[in-house]
C-alpha cells in the first residue's frame, strides 16, 4: 500500500485497533479503539474515539435538538473539565458533576463536548552552510515567520497568537476559519525551533512554513 503520510500520537494507552473510512470521496473518517481506567468501580474500559471532518475533542458527544443548556457525559467521566461548543462558537468550558452532567453557558440546538487536547507540531531544528560549515551551533531566531494555513484556526508559535477574535465577529458565532499566511515577528533567540500548538476544538490545517531565520555566532 502507498503511504500518503505519517504522524505520531501519544495515547497514554494501548490501541486495540484503528481503521479509516472514506465515504464516496466526501466524509473521512478516522476510528481508533483504545484500552483504558477509570477507577476500581468501573475498572477497564474501551474507548472508540473518531476524528472526522469537525471532531477535534476526544470521546466527543454531540446533542442536536430543541434548544437546551445542559449536557451529560456518563458518570465514567465524573468531575471531569471538558470543551463545549454550541451552535458552533466555542463556550467556555465545564466541569462535570459527580454524575457526569453540567449546565453550560446558553442554550443552543446543537451542543458539542469532549474532553479537550492540544494539537502539537515540533519542527526539526534549523541548519544551513556557514563560513565554519554549519549554524547548528549557533545560537538563532527567526525573524519572520510565516505559516500557510488552510481552513484553519489559528495557533501558538513558540507561545505566541495572535488575535483570534476582531469587533466584527458578533459575540456566540464561530470566528471564521483562515485560509491564507500568518506571520510571527521576531521570535526569541535560542536553537530556532520552532513549537506550533492548538488547544481549540477546531481544525489546524497547516500546508506550508517559511520565514526569514538569522544565526549569531557563539565563541
Amino acid at each position: 500500500n502507498k503511504i500518503n503520510a505519517w504522524a505520531y500520537h501519544q495515547y497514554g494507552a494501548p490501541v486495540e485497533s484503528i481503521c479509516e473510512l472514506d465515504i464516496n470521496g466526501v466524509s473521512h473518517f478516522f476510528y481508533l479503539v483504545r484500552r483504558g481506567y477509570v477507577d476500581d468501580t468501573y475498572g477497564p474500559v474501551m474507548y472508540i474515539e473518531i476524528n472526522g471532518t469537525q471532531y477535534y475533542m476526544s470521546g466527543k458527544e454531540e446533542y442536536s435538538a430543541v434548544a437546551k443548556n445542559t449536557i451529560d457525559f456518563g458518570e465514567h467521566l465524573a468531575n471531569t473539565v471538558v470543551s463545549v461548543k454550541i451552535d458552533g462558537a466555542l463556550a467556555p468550558s465545564v466541569q462535570l458533576d459527580a454524575n457526569g452532567q453540567a449546565t453550560v453557558s446558553y442554550a443552543g440546538n446543537t451542543i458539542s463536548y469532549g474532553i479537550p487536547y492540544t494539537q502539537t507540531i515540533q519542527l526539526n531544528t534549523m541548519d544551513f552552510p556557514s563560513e565554519r560549515g554549519s549554524i547548528m551551533g549557533q545560537k538563532k531566531r527567526w525573524n519572520k515567520i510565516w505559516l500557510r494555513l488552510v481552513n484553519s484556526v489559528l495557533p501558538f508559535v513558540n507561545g505566541r497568537r495572535v488575535p483570534t477574535r476582531y469587533p466584527v465577529t458578533p459575540m456566540d458565532t464561530m470566528t471564521p476559519l483562515v485560509t491564507g499566511d500568518m506571520q510571527i515577528s521576531t521570535l526569541d533567540w535560542g536553537d530556532g525551533d520552532v513549537l506550533i500548538t492548538n488547544d481549540l476544538p477546531y481544525p489546524l490545517r497547516l500546508v506550508g512554513i517559511y520565514g526569514e531565520l538569522g544565526s549569531n555566532q557563539v565563541g
